[in-house]
């Protein structure tokens, strides 16, 4: 109630009104108050439940309907599903989905509101580059804190604020398992996107670009072929889900598990780099069945504002 009483004391609402919200309102919490009307009733409740009965009336009553207004508004915004306070989250990444896709998924699943600030890297990137971290998306400001980057620690906060960490610890090392597969593979498949980008890494540099680009689509060929490097991680992974046996990595529900290899399987779907095909994850059926329930989750369907999956 002392949270909720200078919430509203900062919002600057009369001191009648706040005691009359803390007292004869069932309101204990600022999400108490966000919870306490929805967008349609919110102005006539305001008159009725607070105004009126507050002996308020003329400009005065409409001064206090206003700045009631803005305090519901910033509660509401800081407040999810099932009246779960939330940090204020500014999370800015590319349009693309790639590293960030994760995040975006977790924030979805939970509820968390937050800003997604997507960048346009041909118009925005060069003149933001420098003032980030490390040179680098994506990267997170939390409560209007300075800029954060580093995908995997954004990844845990959301899925800590979305409930999806499991709290059993052979259940957290089981989803901490899915994680660490999946960035075996993405170790495994990096060098073949970023040989023709970065040959010097790879002791290429001097090679014509359509020499390292031959060479890049082979590499990715053989990580594709039925005994290559993709398919041993995505057997794996679909022998944790056969072995778990409810359709998910951990439990009966998504959690940070799902969140991380779904955008994983949907860029392996895409097929938009020669030498991976679209199909490759097709015969991995667990995998298969997991992806397409995952997609069908209401929150993830209006994600994707009801765009098929890849």
């Amino acid at each position: 109630m002392a949270e909720l009483q200078a919430f509203l004391q900062e919002a600057k609402v009369d001191p009648k009104v706040i005691g009359h919200i803390t007292k004869a309102l069932p309101h204990k919490s600022v999400a108490d108050f966000a919870k306490g009307w929805t967008s349609a009733n919110f102005e006539q409740g305001m008159q009725n439940d607070i105004v009126a009965k507050t002996g308020l009336s003329g400009m005065e009553a409409k001064l206090q309907v206003s700045r009631l207004r803005a305090a519901w508004k910033a509660a509401s915004s800081k407040t999810g599903s099932g009246g779960k306070e939330f940090p204020s989250i500014k999370f800015t990444y590319f349009t693309v989905e790639g590293g960030g896709e994760c995040i975006r998924l977790a924030f979805a699943l939970g509820g968390v509101p937050y800003i997604d600030d997507r960048i346009d890297m041909a118009t925005q990137w060069k003149d933001m580059k420098p003032t980030t971290p490390f040179g680098q998306l994506p990267v997170m400001t939390v409560d209007g804190s300075k800029q954060i980057a580093q995908s995997q620690g954004m990844l845990r906060l959301a899925c800590k604020l979305a409930g999806l960490i499991p709290e059993d610890p052979v259940e957290f090392l089981k989803a901490e398992e899915v994680v660490g597969l999946s960035w075996d593979m993405v170790d495994a498949i990096t060098p073949s996107m970023q040989l023709d980008r970065r040959p010097y890494l790879y002791g290429c540099e001097g090679l014509p670009l359509e020499q390292l680009t031959k060479k890049a689509v082979e590499m990715r060929e053989k990580l594709s072929a039925p005994d290559g490097e993709i398919n041993r991680f995505l057997g794996y992974l679909d022998g944790l889900l056969a072995k778990n046996g409810t359709g998910w990595f951990v439990g009966n529900k998504p959690s940070l598990a799902e969140c991380e290899m779904i955008p994983r399987l949907r860029s392996l779907r895409k097929g938009n780099r020669d030498g991976f095909p679209k199909t490759i994850v097709d015969k991995h059926k667990n995998l298969m069945k997991m992806y397409w329930a995952f997609h069908e989750l209401p929150a993830i369907k209006a994600h994707y504002k009801g765009v098929p999956p890849y």
